[in-house]
């Protein structure tokens, strides 16, 4: 009877678990360093414009990426910090449009401590990089800079 309760238990959770991933407004997933998706939920899937789940699951991660040298740059960053947070990072979606996403992600490991997956969260930002982009004035605070030079004078 004890094993019967807790079996009933745990599914009962396991659907709750599901259902609330499900209902996120956030694309969840989990794919290799490779870029294959080996779980998302169907908001991923309407991000990328896909029907669902199961039509983005058969899709390579990699092909989403407008910039292939953003898919490395991401991997190489997870790799060394062990995540990234609220990295913006430009997209297609499915119908070929643009589509800026910020990508939360961490490095899940084996037991060699090797990366195995990349687990995370994304949500369309597109809407505020344009917010951004229209803003008039202060685009010099919208743009920082990437180079910086200091002169020094010996005599003050």
């Amino acid at each position: 009877m004890a094993a019967f309760v807790s079996d009933l238990n745990l599914e009962k959770s396991a659907t709750w678990y599901q259902d609330f991933i499900s209902m996120l407004p956030l694309g969840v997933f989990r794919e290799t360093l490779q870029g294959r998706i080996v779980f998302c939920n169907d908001a991923m899937a309407e991000i990328f414009g896909f029907a669902s789940f199961k039509d983005l699951i058969d899709c390579s991660i990699t092909s989403l990426y407008n910039r292939p040298e953003d898919r490395k740059s991401y991997v190489e960053a997870v790799i060394k910090n062990g995540r990234v947070v609220e990295l913006p990072l430009l997209f297609r979606r499915r119908n070929g449009s643009s589509i800026w996403c910020s990508v939360t992600a961490r490095a899940t490991l084996d037991k060699n401590d090797q990366v195995v997956h990349l687990d995370g969260v994304l949500r369309d930002i597109t809407k505020e990089m344009k917010e951004r982009e229209d803003r008039p004035g202060c685009t010099s605070m919208d743009r920082p800079m990437t180079d910086f030079a200091v002169c020094l004078d010996p005599e003050g």
